[in-house]
């Protein structure tokens, strides 16, 4: 198997608008048939934006076993307004490609595309994954997408992740992140409330031991991956 041009890829994937308004079919078409061919386990996702617009976000895994390292980027851009040449049509210059998107962030897609493609699943210890959301800004999910998602966040469960944005090439730890906080309650089941009651869950409910805190400090420590 060839090995992957980034040139080539930045530019074919440059070469298909993906505007944030717009759906991102065309583009997650060519993802999800790229990593396909690379011998990628994928996992598609679609669902409708606030406005009724169909999105679809493409999940590549090589590899077997838990952790991992995962590669985040989006496929939309901001719409091709104020260029002088075509924004869909790129073009190579000695030390640049200029064109929508490709530095925030088709170039950066195609980069961990291609350094990921490097490495055959065989020579892996932990899975790698290229994950490519429709928008760079997800909207609030449905209840009906809601599961499907989590499905999909428990199966990648990645150590670690890197999102290739545009920051002068300067590493940022630790910028964005999500915690989960679960909480048990025990007790009997109460009866129904009555009309115009007030409806009790559990009686008694009990209290988590030690109490609530009152203020929840994530603590980021750094591993090996």
């Amino acid at each position: 198997m060839s090995e992957l041009d980034i040139v080539k890829l930045t530019t074919e994937m440059v070469n298909i608008p993906s505007v944030t308004r717009d759906s991102n079919q065309a583009i997650a078409d060519y993802v999800e048939h790229l990593l396909a061919s690379r011998g990628f386990e994928i996992e598609r996702q679609s669902y409708v934006d606030p406005q009724g617009v169909s999105k679809f976000n493409v999940i590549g895994r090589k590899g077997s076993g838990e952790g991992g390292l995962a590669f985040f980027s989006h496929m939309d851009t901001v719409p091709g307004t104020g260029w002088e040449d075509e924004a869909w049509n790129l073009k190579a210059e000695p030390d640049r490609l200029i064109g929508l998107g490709a530095c925030d962030m088709k170039g950066p897609l195609a980069a961990t595309i291609v350094a990921a493609d490097s490495y055959a699943a065989g020579d892996l210890t932990s899975p790698v994954y290229i994950v490519v959301t429709a928008m760079r800004r997800l909207p609030p999910l449905k209840r009906s997408t809601s599961s499907s998602t989590r499905r999909c966040s428990s199966r990648i469960g990645p150590r670690a992740g890197v999102c290739f944005k545009p920051t002068k090439l300067i590493p940022v730890y630790a910028h964005k992140g999500v915690g989960f906080v679960k909480f048990t309650a025990h007790g009997g089941a109460a009866p129904p409330a009555p009309r115009g009651g007030t409806r009790q869950l559990l009686n008694p409910p009990s209290r988590p031991k030690g109490g609530l805190p009152t203020e929840l400090k994530p603590t980021v420590v750094p591993k090996k991956i």
